[in-house]
Protein backbone atom coordinates (compact mmCIF):
# COMPACT_ATOMS: atom_id res chain seq x y z
CA UNK A 1 0.00 0.00 0.00
CA UNK A 2 1.54 3.28 -1.14
CA UNK A 3 -0.75 5.59 0.83
CA UNK A 4 1.48 7.50 3.26
CA UNK A 5 1.28 6.39 6.86
CA UNK A 6 0.92 10.04 7.84
CA UNK A 7 -2.36 10.37 5.95
CA UNK A 8 -3.68 7.22 7.60
CA UNK A 9 -2.83 8.56 11.02
CA UNK A 10 -4.47 11.90 10.29
CA UNK A 11 -7.65 10.21 9.12
CA UNK A 12 -7.66 8.15 12.32
CA UNK A 13 -7.40 11.29 14.44
CA UNK A 14 -10.06 12.99 12.35
CA UNK A 15 -12.71 10.28 12.42
CA UNK A 16 -12.40 8.68 15.86
CA UNK A 17 -14.45 11.38 17.67
CA UNK A 18 -17.16 11.33 15.01
CA UNK A 19 -17.45 7.55 14.91
CA UNK A 20 -18.14 7.43 18.65
CA UNK A 21 -21.63 8.79 17.91
CA UNK A 22 -24.20 6.28 16.69
CA UNK A 23 -25.97 8.43 14.13
CA UNK A 24 -26.95 8.13 10.42
CA UNK A 25 -23.79 9.93 9.31
CA UNK A 26 -21.86 6.70 9.96
CA UNK A 27 -23.38 5.08 6.89
CA UNK A 28 -22.29 8.08 4.83
CA UNK A 29 -18.70 7.59 5.98
CA UNK A 30 -18.92 4.00 4.71
CA UNK A 31 -20.78 4.71 1.48
CA UNK A 32 -18.53 7.53 0.25
CA UNK A 33 -15.45 5.25 0.06
CA UNK A 34 -17.61 2.40 -1.26
CA UNK A 35 -18.97 4.52 -4.11
CA UNK A 36 -15.47 5.79 -4.88
CA UNK A 37 -14.08 2.25 -4.85
CA UNK A 38 -16.60 0.93 -7.37
CA UNK A 39 -16.52 3.97 -9.67
CA UNK A 40 -12.73 4.11 -9.53
CA UNK A 41 -11.76 0.45 -9.78
CA UNK A 42 -14.86 -1.49 -10.90
CA UNK A 43 -16.84 0.78 -13.28
CA UNK A 44 -18.41 -2.28 -14.94
CA UNK A 45 -20.19 -2.96 -11.64
CA UNK A 46 -21.68 0.51 -11.32
CA UNK A 47 -25.12 -1.14 -11.35
CA UNK A 48 -24.40 -2.28 -7.79
CA UNK A 49 -24.57 1.34 -6.68
CA UNK A 50 -28.27 1.63 -7.53
CA UNK A 51 -29.57 -0.48 -4.59
CA UNK A 52 -26.82 0.96 -2.38
CA UNK A 53 -27.99 4.46 -3.27
CA UNK A 54 -31.54 3.53 -2.25
CA UNK A 55 -30.24 2.43 1.14
CA UNK A 56 -28.06 5.54 1.49
CA UNK A 57 -30.81 8.08 0.83
CA UNK A 58 -33.21 6.26 3.15
CA UNK A 59 -30.77 6.18 6.07
CA UNK A 60 -29.07 9.57 5.59
CA UNK A 61 -31.05 11.30 2.86
CA UNK A 62 -29.75 14.83 3.42
CA UNK A 63 -26.34 13.67 2.18
CA UNK A 64 -27.66 13.03 -1.33
CA UNK A 65 -25.77 16.07 -2.76
CA UNK A 66 -22.51 14.31 -1.83
CA UNK A 67 -23.71 11.21 -3.68
CA UNK A 68 -24.60 13.40 -6.65
CA UNK A 69 -21.14 14.98 -6.55
CA UNK A 70 -19.39 11.60 -6.59
CA UNK A 71 -21.45 10.14 -9.43
CA UNK A 72 -21.47 13.42 -11.35
CA UNK A 73 -17.66 13.71 -11.22
CA UNK A 74 -17.20 10.37 -12.98
CA UNK A 75 -20.06 10.97 -15.41
CA UNK A 76 -18.49 14.29 -16.40
CA UNK A 77 -15.11 12.62 -16.90
CA UNK A 78 -16.76 9.89 -18.98
CA UNK A 79 -18.50 12.43 -21.19
CA UNK A 80 -15.28 14.39 -21.75
CA UNK A 81 -13.49 11.19 -22.78
CA UNK A 82 -16.23 10.44 -25.27
CA UNK A 83 -16.06 13.92 -26.76
CA UNK A 84 -12.34 13.43 -27.25
CA UNK A 85 -12.91 10.03 -28.81
CA UNK A 86 -10.71 8.38 -26.21
CA UNK A 87 -13.39 5.99 -25.02
CA UNK A 88 -16.19 4.04 -26.66
CA UNK A 89 -19.73 5.09 -25.65
CA UNK A 90 -21.16 3.20 -22.69
CA UNK A 91 -24.82 4.31 -22.46
CA UNK A 92 -25.56 1.71 -19.76
CA UNK A 93 -23.22 3.53 -17.38
CA UNK A 94 -25.08 6.78 -17.96
CA UNK A 95 -28.36 4.95 -17.41
CA UNK A 96 -27.08 3.60 -14.08
CA UNK A 97 -25.96 7.09 -13.07
CA UNK A 98 -29.43 8.43 -13.87
CA UNK A 99 -31.03 5.69 -11.77
CA UNK A 100 -28.68 6.42 -8.87
CA UNK A 101 -29.57 10.10 -8.92
CA UNK A 102 -33.25 9.23 -9.18
CA UNK A 103 -33.16 7.26 -5.93
CA UNK A 104 -33.50 10.54 -4.03
CA UNK A 105 -37.25 10.28 -4.73
CA UNK A 106 -37.49 6.73 -3.32
CA UNK A 107 -37.87 7.72 0.32
CA UNK A 108 -40.92 8.33 2.52
CA UNK A 109 -40.40 12.05 1.83
CA UNK A 110 -40.87 11.59 -1.90
CA UNK A 111 -40.24 14.79 -3.84
CA UNK A 112 -39.83 16.79 -0.61
CA UNK A 113 -36.38 15.41 0.24
CA UNK A 114 -34.47 17.36 -2.45
CA UNK A 115 -35.99 20.57 -1.10
CA UNK A 116 -34.93 19.91 2.50
CA UNK A 117 -31.26 20.40 1.61
CA UNK A 118 -31.94 24.01 0.72
CA UNK A 119 -33.50 24.79 4.10
CA UNK A 120 -31.50 27.70 5.61
CA UNK A 121 -29.29 26.68 8.53
CA UNK A 122 -29.31 30.12 10.11
CA UNK A 123 -31.14 29.04 13.25
CA UNK A 124 -29.35 25.66 13.48
CA UNK A 125 -25.96 27.41 13.19
CA UNK A 126 -26.90 29.72 16.07
CA UNK A 127 -27.37 26.81 18.48
CA UNK A 128 -25.21 24.03 16.99
CA UNK A 129 -21.53 24.86 16.60
CA UNK A 130 -20.80 22.24 13.93
CA UNK A 131 -23.25 23.94 11.55
CA UNK A 132 -21.50 27.29 11.74
CA UNK A 133 -19.74 28.20 8.47
CA UNK A 134 -15.99 27.60 8.53
CA UNK A 135 -13.92 30.76 8.16
CA UNK A 136 -11.01 30.77 5.67
CA UNK A 137 -8.60 31.43 8.54
CA UNK A 138 -9.63 28.11 10.11
CA UNK A 139 -7.99 26.26 7.24
CA UNK A 140 -4.63 27.78 8.18
CA UNK A 141 -4.54 26.39 11.72
CA UNK A 142 -1.49 24.32 12.45
CA UNK A 143 -0.89 23.19 16.01
CA UNK A 144 1.59 20.73 17.43
CA UNK A 145 -1.29 19.05 19.23
CA UNK A 146 -3.11 16.79 16.68
CA UNK A 147 -6.49 18.52 16.86
CA UNK A 148 -9.42 17.80 14.55
CA UNK A 149 -8.87 21.00 12.56
CA UNK A 150 -5.12 20.40 12.22
CA UNK A 151 -5.66 16.83 11.00
CA UNK A 152 -8.18 17.97 8.41
CA UNK A 153 -5.99 20.84 7.21
CA UNK A 154 -2.97 18.57 6.78
CA UNK A 155 -5.00 16.04 4.80
CA UNK A 156 -6.26 18.74 2.45
CA UNK A 157 -2.81 20.33 2.12
CA UNK A 158 -1.35 16.96 1.14
CA UNK A 159 -4.19 16.36 -1.31
CA UNK A 160 -3.77 19.82 -2.80
CA UNK A 161 -0.02 19.34 -3.20
CA UNK A 162 -0.48 15.93 -4.79
CA UNK A 163 -3.13 17.28 -7.15
CA UNK A 164 -0.95 20.24 -8.13
CA UNK A 165 2.02 18.03 -8.98
CA UNK A 166 -0.23 15.65 -10.92
CA UNK A 167 -1.62 18.63 -12.83
CA UNK A 168 1.88 19.76 -13.76
CA UNK A 169 2.58 16.26 -15.03
CA UNK A 170 -0.76 16.16 -16.87
CA UNK A 171 -1.77 13.14 -14.82
CA UNK A 172 -4.61 14.69 -12.83
CA UNK A 173 -7.94 13.09 -13.65
CA UNK A 174 -10.93 15.37 -14.09
CA UNK A 175 -13.03 13.33 -11.67
CA UNK A 176 -10.38 13.66 -8.96
CA UNK A 177 -10.17 17.41 -9.47
CA UNK A 178 -13.95 17.78 -9.23
CA UNK A 179 -14.08 15.65 -6.07
CA UNK A 180 -11.26 17.57 -4.40
CA UNK A 181 -12.81 20.95 -5.25
CA UNK A 182 -16.22 19.71 -4.15
CA UNK A 183 -14.78 18.39 -0.89
CA UNK A 184 -13.24 21.77 -0.10
CA UNK A 185 -16.53 23.51 -0.87
CA UNK A 186 -18.49 21.06 1.28
CA UNK A 187 -16.07 21.56 4.18
CA UNK A 188 -16.67 25.32 4.21
CA UNK A 189 -20.31 24.72 5.12
CA UNK A 190 -19.41 23.76 8.68
CA UNK A 191 -17.12 21.53 10.73
CA UNK A 192 -19.86 18.89 10.52
CA UNK A 193 -19.06 18.48 6.82
CA UNK A 194 -15.26 18.35 7.01
CA UNK A 195 -15.40 14.57 7.28
CA UNK A 196 -17.04 14.32 3.89
CA UNK A 197 -14.45 16.73 2.51
CA UNK A 198 -11.60 14.56 3.77
CA UNK A 199 -13.14 11.42 2.25
CA UNK A 200 -13.64 13.10 -1.11
CA UNK A 201 -9.90 13.82 -1.19
CA UNK A 202 -9.09 10.09 -1.12
CA UNK A 203 -9.00 9.55 -4.92
CA UNK A 204 -6.41 12.24 -5.60
CA UNK A 205 -4.30 11.03 -2.67
CA UNK A 206 -4.48 7.42 -3.82
CA UNK A 207 -3.89 8.14 -7.51
CA UNK A 208 -0.87 10.30 -6.83
CA UNK A 209 0.61 7.92 -4.25
CA UNK A 210 3.69 7.28 -6.46
CA UNK A 211 4.69 10.87 -5.70
CA UNK A 212 5.76 9.68 -2.28
CA UNK A 213 8.17 7.29 -3.94
CA UNK A 214 10.25 10.33 -4.88
CA UNK A 215 11.24 10.73 -1.24
CA UNK A 216 14.74 9.45 -0.46
CA UNK A 217 14.72 5.79 0.41
CA UNK A 218 15.98 4.77 3.81
CA UNK A 219 19.33 3.08 3.61
CA UNK A 220 19.43 -0.63 4.40
CA UNK A 221 21.20 -1.53 7.65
Amino acid sequence: DHVPLLVRGLRFILFIPRCSLVRPHLITYVFIPLFLLILEHAPKRVWMLVPLAVLWVNVHGLEYPVMYLIVGAYVLEDLVHRLRGAEAPRPWRLACAALIMGTVFLTPHGARLPQLVFTPLTYAASVIQEYQPVKPVDFTWMKLVPTFQTAFNLIMYLAGFAGFVALLRRQLRLSHLVLLAGGILVATKGSRFMYEGALLALPVLRATAPLWAMLPARASP
